[in-house]
């Protein structure tokens, strides 16, 4: 890998990261505004910070069809600008005095932050596919874990930035931050090469139609294969919500506290490596045993509720926090590079916007899906731990739909060709098309 490379990768790690910091910073502080200044009910907090997830949701299954290899640089500066000057312009909303028009001020610049953040992932993504060409885990790795490790800590920055320098300069600085981040990212593809090599690339190129995406997205084909995808982003967006009560539950000092969170910062940490080199070498054992092991980590959360008299420990939720974390980056890294298999093995080339906007799509359905199901309803219903058990269950489900289907396709067993040997034939017995060539649809 070409030292130019690297710092473009480097780059746009801090670019993801500080888009999932940003976003994530708005929950608490809105929250604890509204609590203090105006006399708007809980849910209309819930409200705004779900918004930005419904528009990442609908945005990134539009915006493929309008990004291609001459304008993706120019969507990519776009929306890290526009994710920058909502967070300039949340400043000003600690001005305004009517609980109403607060809200709604909110609620639009959380549009404008969904619209921002899915512009910049949907040609993001395929961008930096052109810095490392054929190791689409590495990839996946260094947008995931940005963006993973950014909304985790969000909330904890938050937090102190709140009560530190207040409302307005939090968000200044989450703002000057974004700003940067993206001039070091230009910086380094300046001078690297880098983005002569996209302009080599003829497959990143608009879907034919917003019909065709819609239908690619709703193929049972793409809803199995992301399934393990969509429960891990559940999970990350469940505890993201509940852990923060679950601890002031527990009456964990603050150190404490702050080492569990760490906790879960290391797992993604050991494991994105890992997942990464298997990934890299085209091995998807890697799903059907993290997905168990993200499973077996949300049973061990309601372990406590078997034994009367105890509600876990220091130790019994440090576990939890390492298995669950590590499973669940490791759950995503490789969708990618499956979706592109899946694809090549019928005889398509999907282009890398429309599986980017995909994947994206999915990130924004679990975001919504873990707060509101399982952190809100089923929380605040049967508990934290038995929400967490529930959880437990349906990413069993979603390991076995996602499992089920790479078996079948024979991606399992074969492992993908995501890394060719010089001078190996570009077509595997993976990749060759249906005999007369499969011209099948999408739904098909």
């Amino acid at each position: 890998m070409r030292a130019g490379s690297v710092g473009v990768l480097g780059s746009m790690f801090l670019v993801f990261f500080i888009q999932g910091l940003t976003i994530s910073l708005v929950a608490p502080i809105v929250s604890l505004t509204i609590s203090e200044q105006h006399s708007l009910p809980p849910e209309f907090t819930g409200l705004i910070v779900a918004m930005d997830d419904v528009a990442i949701f609908v945005f990134s299954l539009i915006l493929p069809y309008f990004v291609n290899v001459h304008n993706s640089l120019i969507f990519l500066v776009a929306g890290n600008l526009l994710c920058a000057a909502c967070n300039a312009l949340f400043s000003f909303t600690a001005y305004i005095e009517g609980e109403w028009t607060y809200f709604w001020a909110c609620m639009g610049l959380r549009l404008l932050e969904g619209v921002a953040y899915s512009a910049a992932w949907v040609a993001g993504l395929p961008y930096l596919m052109c810095a490392v060409p054929d190791r689409e885990g590495l990839i996946s790795a260094v947008a995931e874990m940005g963006v993973t490790l950014g909304v985790v800590l969000g909330p904890t920055v938050a937090s102190f930035l709140y009560f530190m320098v207040g409302y307005s300069l939090a968000f200044m600085i989450a703002a000057a931050a974004a700003s940067v981040v993206l001039v070091l990212f230009l910086v380094t593809t300046r001078y690297s090469g880098f983005e002569e090599n996209c302009k080599l690339e003829d497959d990143l190129l608009a879907t034919t139609s917003i019909k065709d995406l819609l239908v690619y997205y709703t193929s049972w084909r793409v809803q199995a294969v992301t399934a393990i995808l969509l429960v891990a982003c559940m999970f990350i967006s469940f505890f993201e919500t509940a852990l923060s009560v679950h601890f002031d539950k527990m009456d964990l000092s603050v150190w404490q506290t702050c080492l569990l969170w760490c906790m879960l910062s290391v797992s993604y940490l050991v494991m994105v490596p890992v997942s990464t080199k298997l990934t890299d070498d085209g091995c998807l054992l890697q799903l059907p045993v993290s997905g168990l092991i993200l499973s077996l980590s949300l049973f061990v959360l309601a372990v406590p509720l078997l034994v009367q008299g105890w509600d876990g420990n220091l130790v019994s939720e440090s576990v939890y926090l390492l298995l669950g974390g590590g499973s669940a980056i490791t759950c995503m890294i490789p969708i990618y590079s499956v979706l592109k298999a899946d694809a090549q093995r019928r005889g398509r080339s999907e282009p890398k916007a429309l599986i980017s906007g995909v994947l994206n799509a999915q990130f924004a359905l679990g975001g919504t899906i873990g707060p509101v199901v399982f952190g809100g309803v089923l929380h605040e219903t049967i508990g934290f731990r038995p929400s967490g058990a529930v959880l437990g269950l349906v990413t069993l489900l979603g390991t076995a739909v996602t499992t089920g289907y790479v078996a079948h396709a024979g991606m399992l067993s074969a492992c993908l060709p995501c890394r060719k040997p010089a001078g190996e034939d570009e077509g595997t017995e993976l990749l060759k098309p249906d005999a007369g060539g499969d011209k099948k649809s999408y739904s098909q």
